[in-house]
Order: structure tokens, then sequence, then C-alpha cells
């Protein structure tokens, strides 16, 4: 949660800064998101490990905690795919394509995003009830929402965002190796250095994402397909599942958590801008 917070705000504070075009946009969307989830997901659930779940004692408590953890983690995850689809604008041959990729439409698309997963998740907020001291999902709901999950969370995002990163990526390396003919009234397409940096930095971040995610739509199905059987489950299995739940959630919570050090990792620029950033406030500090 510390070094999630701390990362996520840095990077919303270079993006705001450096990089004023579509995609930083989007990844500050993300970055802000990751911040207001962890700030309260992670406490709440330490919180339950300690002391018992409190929301087991207030229905609207019950409800909020599923239907806005689920939101703000979907506007974080959809705003990164989204991102994915920018690059690919920016980096398509078509100009009417190329002209999506502007900051004023990334502010509709944003707003757009958060309003649509307010509305489409409220399913949650209506079906998440208290039954036999428990806070979650019951009947067949449960198995809905499994597969809702399913599609939603481990399908569309990693699909999305794997297959525009790679047509992104593919069309800029066409347009570095393509040759313009002089004097034939062809335009050529600028990327700028600081595109392709958010590019790379955009797809280390979709594959630590897709790393990160793959283990928890198998324990997800396998609690669906389970649950529905009339068999009783052994303590043994029951804490088995508990456990490899655990790590898949512990898995999602890091990848919230990961953009800043992604960034640092994959972009030599990124970490120049950083060190910039801590020399600037050394100076002020020791005022030199």
């Amino acid at each position: 949660m510390v070094l999630g917070c701390i990362g996520n705000a840095y990077v919303i504070f270079l993006f705001s800064k450096h990089y004023n075009n579509a995609c930083a946009i989007y990844l500050m969307c993300a970055a802000s998101l990751n911040i207001i989830y962890l700030g309260l997901s992670v406490p709440f659930a330490l919180y339950i490990y300690v002391h018992g779940d409190p929301s087991i004692h207030s229905i609207g408590l019950c409800k909020m905690r599923f239907y806005l953890f689920h939101v703000w983690g979907q506007i974080s995850r959809y705003s990164i795919a989204i991102a994915c689809i920018d690059r690919f604008a920016l980096t398509n041959r078509n100009a009417k394509i190329r002209a999506l990729s502007r900051p004023k439409i990334a502010l509709i698309v944003v707003c757009s995003n958060i309003i649509f997963w307010h509305v489409f998740a409220m399913h949650i907020a209506i079906e998440t009830t208290i039954e036999n001291g428990r806070c979650g999902y019951f009947g067949l709901y449960s198995t809905i929402n499994s597969i809702y999950v399913l599609i939603v969370n481990c399908f569309i995002p990693p699909i999305t965002m794997t297959t525009f990163g790679y047509l992104a990526y593919r069309q800029m390396k066409q347009m570095q190796t393509r040759v313009q003919p002089s004097g034939t009234g062809s335009t050529t397409t600028v990327i700028h250095r600081k595109d392709r940096n958010l590019l790379a930095m955009l797809l280390g971040e979709v594959s630590v994402y897709v790393v990160t995610m793959s283990l928890y739509p198998a324990i997800l199905l396998e609690g669906a397909v389970t649950s529905s059987m009339a068999s009783q489950k052994s303590t043994e299995r029951v804490q088995i599942e508990n456990f490899i739940s655990f790590i898949s959630t512990f898995l999602i919570y890091m990848n919230t958590s990961a953009s800043f050090y992604i960034y640092s990792a994959v972009s030599k620029t990124f970490r120049e801008d950083f060190k910039g950033t801590i020399r600037t406030c050394w100076r002020w500090v020791t005022r030199q």
C-alpha cells in the first residue's frame, strides 16, 4: 500500500508535468484509481484479518464494499486497455484514426469510463447481501457473478491490451523502417521520443498485468464449478482454495502497485526524469 501509493503519486506528478498527450491522461487516471483502491481496500482487508468483518453488521457497508472496490479496479484496468487503443490510434497511418489520440478526446473517454462502470456494475450493489453471518454473493447470482468477472476482468482487458499493444508496436516498427520518397507529396507521421517511451512503459505494464492476473481466473472458475456441486468440501480443500485465492488477490494488489517500478525498469527517460526530480527536491531542501 505504501510503495504503491507513493509510486502512483509520482506517476501522476511526472505525467502532469512532462507528458501532455492522451496516453498520459489515461495512465494518470489509472494511477489515481490505484491510489484510491490501495488506500481503502488494503487497510480494510487488514482490519478484517485482525478484527473480523464489520460489513456483516451493516448491509450498506456490505454492498458498498464489493461494489466500489470492483468499480475502482475496473476503471483502472480499463484505462490501461484504452491507453493501448490510444497508442494504436497514434501509430496508425489513417489520419482520421490518429486524430482520436488527442487530450480533449481522452478527457471525454475518461469521464465516460468512470460513469459507465459506476452504472454498469450496479448489479453488484443490488445483489450483494448478508447471509449466515457472511457478506457476499449467494445462490444463482454467485455463479452469474463468477462468469461476469471472468469476462470483464480476466478476458476482455488482457485480450484488448495485448492485441492493441502488439498492433501499436508493429505499426511503430513499420513507421521507423518505412522510407518515404521525396517529391511525391507524401506525408510522414513523426512519433516523438516521449510517445515511444510511453508505448514501452505501457507494454511493460500490460505484460505484468497478464502475468499477475493469470492465476485469478483459474481459482475463480474452480470455485464457481465446485460450489454448484452437491458434495461437501473437506476442511483441507477449503483451506487450499482459500490460500490460492489469497495469493491470486495479492498478485492483483501487486499489479495496482507496480506502475512506477515497471516504468522505471522499462524506460531510461523515466529514470532520468525521476533522478532529476530527486535532485530538484534535494536542492530545495538544502537551499542550494
